[in-house]
């Protein structure tokens, strides 16, 4: 560490030779057996601190896509690695920062930030600051259209280029059914950002001859409007009527309850599993609850989780819930104490047939 630029000066006295040039050490790339994936520095009180930045020319458009990063998790799991080689005091509590921790913090985000636009097609697919449309997935949209800079993806004999946008205005539509599922719904007078074509219309479009669909299968040849989150809004479901009357339910004869806003007013959502025998031994109406759907192939199956009944009648049946609760587990008490006797009796009779064996 040099005091007077306030800066960590690599020296590689082995291979290179060089003083303060840390692009120097990223291998080439012409040796697919030797990549810097992951640099990580140690200082004289055994700290580390992940550095990887400093010393590769594309961090971002190259380097990001072979680590952990990008996995599911991933960064989570590897914070809490490094978190283990934080400076701790004497106390064991883990101490802030210090000022050469947030300078070079500062040299490392200014270099990831200043890293410039990649001149590879290959290179912009799961870049975190630039995406190509070509890229995106079926449900993704670029929104607002604003270019920052293009790309050439021209060949031998064709003169091409590509528009290139910020990762940031990509978004994820949806469609209706799929924004209701998440407890939200679309506004009025909006108009689908895309249309998600079926697959017989996409291979039409590509020259391929589409595959017979049955009749549960067909679908609009126009496709499946998407939306995005803006042009949503919570979605509040209608009151329950007062006590006596019968609580509204969907054309399946159940209530769909999939975030906790969905929960009508002067309704109590219970996700008990005894929530419908509690309410059956009350005499009052319980209304099953459809919280997700589980999927296996083409067909989706409704996840019932308890019940919805009147929020006045929400004590009598926690007090019938913890009787319920109760009688289970006596029940399974009483299941294993009878196993356990066997299991006793069963030794005991051993242990007779021995003896009478031996005498």
């Amino acid at each position: 560490f040099n005091p007077h630029t306030q800066k960590y000066l690599p020296i590689d006295p082995l291979v290179t030779h060089t003083i303060n040039k840390p692009s120097a050490l990223t291998p080439p790339l012409s040796d697919p057996l030797n990549t810097l994936t992951y640099a990580i520095a140690f200082s004289d009180d055994l700290t580390a601190k992940d550095v990887t930045r400093r010393y590769t020319r594309s961090y971002a458009a190259k380097v990001l896509k072979t680590r952990v990063d990008l996995t599911p998790r991933g960064k989570e799991w590897l914070d809490c690695v490094l978190q283990l080689f934080q400076y701790r005091g004497g106390n064991g509590i883990r101490s802030n920062k210090s000022d050469k921790d947030l300078l070079e913090d500062n040299e490392l985000a200014r270099k990831e930030a200043s890293e410039p636009m990649p001149r590879n097609i290959q290179d912009f697919k799961s870049h975190p600051v630039y995406a190509l449309e070509r890229h995106l997935r079926r449900f993704e949209i670029i929104h607002p259209r604003r270019e920052v800079g293009k790309v050439s993806s021209s060949t031998s004999s064709t003169q091409k280029s590509e528009s290139v946008f910020r990762r940031k205005d990509v978004h994820i539509c949806r469609t209706a059914e799929q924004w209701f599922r998440l407890g939200r719904e679309i506004k009025e007078s909006e108009q689908p950002m895309k249309r998600l074509l079926p697959r017989s219309a996409r291979q039409q479009r590509q020259g391929r001859n589409p595959s017979p669909l049955s009749n549960d299968e067909e679908e609009d040849q126009e496709g499946k409007p998407l939306y995005l989150e803006q042009q949503t809004q919570a979605y509040i479901p209608p009151p329950i009527p007062p006590a006596g009357y019968p609580i509204p339910r969907n054309a399946y004869g159940n209530l769909d309850v999939y975030t906790a806003s969905m929960v009508p007013e002067r309704g109590y959502h219970s996700p008990h599993p005894f929530t419908a025998q509690a309410a059956k031994i009350l005499g009052v109406e319980a209304v099953d609850a459809v919280t997700g759907f589980s999927f296996s192939g083409r067909k989706g199956k409704a996840l019932i989780t308890g019940a919805v009944i009147w929020e006045d009648h929400r004590a009598a049946l926690e007090a019938v819930l913890s009787g319920l609760e109760d009688m289970r587990r006596e029940e399974e008490e009483g299941r294993w104490r009878g196993v356990v006797l066997g299991v006793w009796r069963r030794m005991l009779l051993g242990l007779r047939i021995r003896r009478r064996v031996a005498g």
